[in-house]
This record gives structure tokens, C-alpha cells and sequence, in this order.
């Protein structure tokens, strides 16, 4: 290895140590913690390795070894964030707070365990904003709250009145977890063992599209996001229309290639209700929106990097629409020999499922808020699913959540033949992608297409309101 790799790498191994070492240290979850390091380790080193076989003289070579350097950066300070918040010596709020954000996540994971290759468990961090750290190397959900999330479980209660608000902020858990899903769920006895993500591509590819620009290039944040609301419903679909309305003129018209137009985003809420809830969440849902539009200003525009085109509202409609109900198709069917997710089973219905695995009571009910009124999904939507949602969370926060167990629930060690198959699936995971059509990593010139697949890592990335790799 070059003297230059060296000094970049040198210095990490050392961090890497100490971090496995901290993770004895956590009150929780430290077998699994300790065991995420020991993998991070061994699969980084087999990257570096990797890459270091390029002729000396190979410009680029640099390039994938730098990469890796900041990934393993990345996969560090989130692992050091969820020890540092378990240990004895971190205030009992952030320790109670990832603990029961760790139950969120272990719920919201359950419906998609069996298209896993082995059993995957959630780990949390509490960092500036919600987001999914996606990771290769171990079976584990690394999903960020944000720090708000600390207030559900201060001894101050907040304003009666207000109550909804300090569970609003774990509302993001099942959608952060459906790009987990969507990277790593697998259909056994496709053609080589096919990834998730290319089946969905190839049906929609047979579809046709004509809005621009076409919903397809938002399909891993919209798989995101009707993972999400199939899982939470209305308490779901309601928090992301908020999270529209917190953007800022230009952005909510914007497309970033990446996430739906927020203007538009919600349609895919209103379509999962539509089809799998009961009708009495339809219509409020929906004037809701219309309402909120109609306060908002905004120009039938929209603004793609430096460009703007004419809004064809219809259209983009329509094709989100077409998009939203080819997904659920899929998701509905038995794909090779793996059974369809237990949440489609149900057609219209009232059981919200997460963050509770099966509803006790029916939520269709109506509810008394805190002031004493007395509200339902016809009635009011917003004030009925966010006390819904407060109802919910603290029941759950009054019985036992979290785990203790210290052992770790995956092998804490990975060998190095595994990690060299690992590498090969990338590559081949990349390489049925681009057969089908599909962007699967990113664009780096230069590159072989085989060396873009073994550094992408079929999706080493952060997933979240500001989406980046590496």
C-alpha cells in the first residue's frame, strides 16, 4: 500500500480498537455494539485490501481508498454515538430514550424479516436529524431520532395541549426503516437470488411514464415511504404532510432527483389509505391537504437544478399514483418462494400497526385529548391522529421496552472469505441492476463498473432528509 493510504489508515485502526473495546462499557446492547465494531473492522481492512491491488501507477487509485476512509469515519461516529448514549455514565434520559426507540425500530422491522438472508435487528443514535445509516457488513438497522426525541422521556411533562409533540419526532422510525428494506431485502429463487430493489425496477420498467419527470427516479424514497404508512397509517401519513409544509418556497416545488416534489409527496399517502385503510380516513385526510395547499403560495412550476419547467399537475398524478399501486401489487404477491408481507394481508382496515404489533384497542375509536375534548377521524384528523399518537406511545412507554440482554444477537465475527463473497454479491447485485436498466450506484468515472459495485457495497450510505455518499 502506498505511503499515502498508509497515513489515512493507520490512524483508524487505532479508533476502531477503542471503540470495540467502549462498547464493553454500554448498559445495553453491548454484545451487539462490540460485535458491530469487530465486523466494521474486518470488512473495512478487506476493502482497503481490495482496492489496494490497483497498479501503483492507476491515477484513481487514491480515489476508492479515500472513499473508504470516510466511510469507515461515518460507520464510527455512529457507533460511538449509540455507546456513548448506553453507557451508565450518559444521563438516564438518552439511555431510556434509545432504548425505547430501539422497540420502535425491532416493530417496524418485524413485517420484512422473513425477506432478510438472516434475522436483522435496529440499533439507535440520537443525532441532529432522522436518518438510516445503511450498512453492508452486519444484519443491523442503524437508525438516527433527533433530539427532540429526549423530551418524551423528561420529567418536566410538556403542556397538555401539547402532548403530541414530544413522540412526533419517532414518527420517522418505519420510513427511515423501509430504506433499510429496500437495500437488503432479497427474493429467494429469482434469478440469482435477487434483490428487492431490482424485481420492483424491472416490473415498473415494463411501465409507462410519461410526467416529467418520472416518479421511477424517486423509488427507493417512495418504497420508504409506503413501508412507512402501511405501518402507521394515518398518524404516519399526517406527520409527513407536516414535514412538506416545513419547506421553504422553492424547495417545495424542488426535485432533487432523489426525494418526491414535496408538493406532491403526500398523493402517496393519500393512495395507501385509500387502498388499505377505512374510508372514514379518506376525505379528512385529503380536504386536510387541500386546505393546507390553499394557505400555502406557490407557482405551477417546477424547479430542477438550475432549470424550470411547467407543473403538469395532472400527470405527475397520475403516474404517482400508477407507481404507488405497481409497488403494492408486488409487495402483495408471493415472489419465488418468499410469502408477501403480513401487512398487505388486511384490506381496509383500522389497525394501525406500528408501534404496537397488534392493536388492543381500535383506533378508529374516538379519543379524549388531554384539554377533554373529544375528537375522531371524522371530526378531526389532525387533533385525532396526534392524540392517537401520544395514546399510543405512552402506553408503550409504561410497560417494559428495550433490551437487556448484553450477548449480541448476530456472530460478532465476520471471516474474510465471507467478506470476499460479500464483495462478489455486490458485484453481482450491481451487475443484474444494470442489466434491468436501473441506476443502482453511483456514477464514478473512471472506474470500473465491477470497482463502483465493490465501493458502492450495495448501498453504503446515509438515507435521510439530506440524503449523501459516501
Amino acid at each position: 500500500m502506498s505511503g499515502k493510504a498508509q497515513n489515512k489508515i493507520s490512524p483508524l485502526k487505532g479508533a476502531v480498537m477503542r471503540v470495540i473495546r467502549a462498547a464493553k462499557s454500554a448498559e445495553s446492547r453491548a454484545g451487539d455494539l462490540e460485535a458491530l465494531g469487530t465486523r466494521l473492522q474486518t470488512f473495512s481492512q478487506a476493502q482497503f485490501e481490495h482496492f489496494q491491488e490497483l497498479p501503483e501507477n492507476d491515477p484513481l487509485r487514491q480515489y476508492p481508498i479515500a472513499t473508504t476512509v470516510t466511510q469507515l469515519n461515518n460507520d464510527l461516529e455512529v457507533i460511538e454515538r449509540a455507546i456513548t448514549q448506553r453507557q451508565e455514565t450518559t444521563n438516564q434520559v438518552f439511555r431510556n430514550t434509545v432504548a425505547f426507540a430501539d422497540t420502535l425500530v425491532e416493530v417496524a422491522l418485524e413485517p420484512a424479516q422473513k425477506w432478510f438472508p438472516q434475522r436483522v435487528t435496529g440499533i439507535t443514535y440520537i443525532h441532529k436529524e432522522p436518518m438510516v445509516r445503511v450498512i453492508p457488513y452486519a444484519p443491523v438497522a442503524l437508525v438516527g431520532i433527533p433530539y427532540s426525541c429526549l423530551a418524551a422521556f423528561e420529567t418536566a411533562p410538556p403542556p397538555p395541549d401539547d402532548s403530541w409533540s414530544i413522540w412526533q419526532d419517532f414518527v420517522s422510525i418505519p420510513h427511515e426503516v423501509g430504506h433499510y428494506v429496500f437495500r437488503h431485502a432479497r427474493i429467494p429463487n429469482q434469478p440469482q437470488d435477487e434483490p428487492l430493489s431490482v424485481t420492483l425496477w424491472k416490473i415498473l420498467k415494463a411501465h409507462s411514464f410519461s410526467s416529467n419527470p418520472d416518479p421511477r427516479r424517486w423509488l427507493e424514497e417512495i418504497f420508504a415511504d409506503i413501508y412507512g404508512c402501511v405501518l402507521g397509517g394515518p398518524i404516519v401519513a399526517i406527520d409527513f404532510q407536516d414535514l412538506q409544509l416545513n419547506r421553504s418556497f422553492s424547495e417545495f416545488l424542488t426535485d432533487d432527483a432523489t426525494h418526491p416534489i414535496p408538493y406532491f409527496r403526500p398523493i402517496v399517502y393519500q393512495k395507501i389509505l385509500d387502498d388499505y385503510f377505512r374510508e372514514r380516513y379518506h376525505k379528512p385526510m385529503r380536504e386536510r391537504w387541500a386546505k393546507k395547499l390553499a394557505e400555502r403560495p406557490y407557482v405551477p412550476r417546477i424547479f430542477v437544478g438550475d432549470s424550470i419547467y411547467r407543473m403538469d399537475e395532472a400527470r405527475i398524478t397520475e403516474d404517482l399514483v400508477a407507481l404507488v399501486e405497481t409497488i403494492t401489487q408486488v409487495l402483495r404477491a408471493k415472489i419465488g418462494s418468499t410469502e408477501k408481507l403480513d401487512v398487505f394481508d388486511t384490506m381496509n382496515r383500522d389497525e394501525i400497526l406500528w408501534p404496537v404489533k397488534s392493536a388492543a384497542t381500535n383506533p378508529s375509536d374516538e379519543i379524549e385529548l388531554p384539554d377533554g375534548a373529544k375528537v375522531t377521524p371524522e371530526s378531526n384528523i389532525e387533533k385525532w391522529a396526534y392524540g392517537k399518537l401520544a395514546q399510543l406511545f405512552e402506553d408503550l412507554k409504561s410497560k417494559p421496552f428495550g433490551q437487556s440482554d448484553t450477548s449480541a444477537q448476530f456472530s460478532p465475527s465476520i471471516t474474510e472469505e465471507e467478506v470476499r463473497a460479500l464483495q462478489q454479491r455486490f458485484r453481482d447485485d450491481a451487475a443484474q441492476a444494470r442489466a434491468a436498466g436501473m441506476v443502482f450506484e453511483p456514477t464514478m468515472s473512471g472506474l470500473t463498473a465491477d470497482q463502483v459495485a465493490t465501493l458502492w457495497a450495495g448501498g453504503w450510505n446515509t438515507e435521510g432528509p439530506n440524503t449523501y455518499w459516501p
